[in-house]
């Protein structure tokens, strides 16, 4: 989809991949939803950006909450979307 080609989104996807060591080091809830905050705070602050949702009815994009956009960065973090992976789950479907 075209926001997966957004400057923005690359600059998000990298920071998850370097990340994700320190997520899977944590053992407790509260340390991954800090680490998934620590994704969201870099974006929103560092690099000045916005998690958005696109709404479907208006076709608007919209900045979702604090939550959601943790919600989502602790996605990112757990995803095993590793070229191997993507590989293997093309096996195992097809597509």
């Amino acid at each position: 989809s075209g926001s997966n080609h957004h400057p923005g989104n690359h600059v998000y996807l990298a920071k998850v991949a370097a990340t994700k060591p320190e997520y899977q080091k944590c053992s407790v809830k509260s340390d991954k939803t800090r680490v998934a905050q620590s994704v969201v705070d870099y974006i929103n602050g560092v690099r000045g950006g916005r998690f958005l949702e696109l709404e479907k009815e208006t076709g608007r994009w919209f900045v979702v909450s604090n939550r959601a956009a943790r919600t989502k960065a602790g996605q990112a973090l757990r995803d095993n979307n590793t070229p191997e992976a993507r590989a293997r789950r093309r096996e195992k479907y097809g597509s």
